[in-house]
């Protein structure tokens, strides 16, 4: 049923949560799994202009963050004998994702989320939701609940 995974992954922990599933999905149908991380041009801007680092240092940064938390889920997908692919890319993380899972036919998208307070996501909104929004893909949603600060 399913021969393509697609697993973004931003290596917080709702992608972490998720990525158990990515893989298992993916071992159980014989799937190739497709292991994605965005690292996003806002957040790239947004930490330059705060000059605490220069553009090439923030983009080698989070470009490494994301080779380490794609790798993760490629070394978890290796020892369960999954077939796997591995993608750090740049751009707006929901447009990727969407854009990735139509130029791979993608045959289901596996993602995490996590729970918001309803003032953030009014304001950021969530890459998941835009993403249900906009694919025609199956898409797994793995809900993690709120982490508890302290």
């Amino acid at each position: 049923m399913y021969d393509k995974v697609l697993f973004p992954t931003d290596g917080e922990r709702s992608s972490q949560a998720a990525a158990d599933d990515a893989v298992e999905l993916a071992e159980l149908h014989g799937a190739t799994l497709h292991v994605l991380h965005v690292v996003d041009d806002a957040t790239v801007e947004v930490l330059a202009e705060a000059g605490e680092m220069s553009r090439d240092e923030v983009e080698n940064s989070l470009e490494s963050e994301g080779r380490k938390a794609v790798g993760t889920v490629a070394d978890e997908a290796r020892e369960a004998g999954v077939d796997v692919e591995t993608e750090v890319v740049h751009g707006k993380p929901d447009d990727v994702i969407v854009e990735r899972a139509d130029e791979l036919d993608a045959d289901v998208i596996v993602m995490g989320t996590e729970e918001q307070p309803s003032e953030y996501r009014d304001l950021l909104g969530s890459v998941t939701e835009n993403v249900l929004r906009r694919t025609m893909a199956r898409v797994l949603v793995v809900k993690t609940e709120a982490g508890v600060d302290g």
